[in-house]
């Protein structure tokens, strides 16, 4: 079980498609900032929050590190309470080059960079994400036909700088907004991603690679933490 803590809310730049976290602007608006009006009880409630759990992921209803602060005093918190658990970062922030390697002295463990579309990949790979970021990285590819076709033909080398290697599977959506999305881009071809992944575990036993078919389900798997102290149990 792991806690998913929610950055305050800003509106997000970048709108992914399929986005896990993507709420109603208005109603996320109108949550209450425990964090910015009674900083010490919103760290009460998250040292409670924490408890029993293993991992600790940083992310929001938007994109987290539009509040690079935040993200530093929950980091500090961590550190003086004696968290032993794991902390990663969630993000489609590809220019943390000022922020990592603090982070990093601060314990964070992991970066998952997000990557929806060829061109997103195209960045991570020419910004060497996965030498630049100091600790672990994950990247996590949203299972299309674009961004299987883009790693297909990208040099096994630059995937085998990964730690980790995360395939999200488009999922029947909830929110009649996704639906079309998914009916365009639902199809890939897997033969060319069981190609992949034997390239790389060739070449790289370090490289771990997942294929997660039910990232939207938070049953049993993480409860999330907004910015109002308050404990969620599904994100919509």
């Amino acid at each position: 079980m792991n806690l998913q803590l929610c950055s305050p809310y800003r509106k997000c730049p970048f709108n992914c498609p399929m986005c896990i976290a993507a709420t109603d602007d208005g109603e996320i608006n109108n949550v209450f900032n425990l964090y910015e009006n009674n900083r010490a009880e919103y760290f009460y409630k998250l040292a409670k929050a924490i408890q029993g759990k293993d991992t600790v992921v940083i992310t929001g209803d938007t994109e987290p590190t539009l509040f690079p602060e935040w993200i530093s005093n929950v980091l500090k918190f961590f550190q003086i309470i004696g968290y032993e658990g794991k902390i990663e970062l969630q993000t489609k922030n590809y220019c943390l080059s000022s922020y990592c390697y603090e982070w990093y002295n601060l314990d964070l463990n992991l970066i998952a960079y997000s990557a929806t579309c060829a061109k997103d990949l195209e960045k991570i790979f020419s910004f060497n994400l996965a030498k630049e970021s100091h600790c672990r990285v994950r990247l996590v590819v949203l299972l299309t036909e674009e961004t299987i076709d883009c790693l297909y033909k990208t040099p096994v080398k630059e995937l085998t700088k990964f730690a980790e290697i995360t395939f999200k599977v488009l999922q029947t959506p909830e929110r009649e907004a996704e639906a079309n999305y998914v009916k365009e881009h639902n199809s890939y071809d897997k033969q060319k991603l069981n190609a992949i992944i034997e390239f790389i575990q060739f070449h790289s036993s370090k490289c771990s690679i997942r294929i997660d078919e039910n990232c939207m389900d938070a049953t049993d798997r993480y409860e999330i933490m907004r910015i109002d102290g308050k404990m969620y149990k599904t994100w919509f």
